[in-house]
């Protein structure tokens, strides 16, 4: 059994939107061009300084959407009566995330 190794990275653009550079292992990597030109909307994206970059976690959400280290995510409360928002990351103990 195999499992997609992926990647993130954050990009800001001086407007202040975010897009994400996505890369991935298979072998080699694989870092694609992923903003078509129409897309950018004031030329000028640049790295974001966040300092990480984001790992692919293998779960998916609800809705088929991938779910990388540093998204929030909703947990259900012991009580069981409410949502609780949760970031996303990795537990060294438990390797676990």
């Amino acid at each position: 059994m195999s499992r997609e190794i992926k990647f993130r990275e954050p990009m800001r653009c001086k407007c202040g939107q975010f897009r994400f550079r996505y890369s991935w292992w298979d072998g080699k990597w694989s870092w694609p061009d992923f903003m078509p030109v129409a897309d950018v909307c004031c030329k000028g994206w640049h790295y974001d300084n966040i300092g990480h970059i984001e790992q692919y976690t293998g779960l998916k959400d609800k809705n088929g959407a991938e779910i990388y280290e540093g998204d929030i995510v909703c947990q259900v409360h012991p009580c069981g009566d409410h949502l609780e928002p949760r970031r996303v990351y990795w537990r060294a103990a438990s390797a676990a995330f």
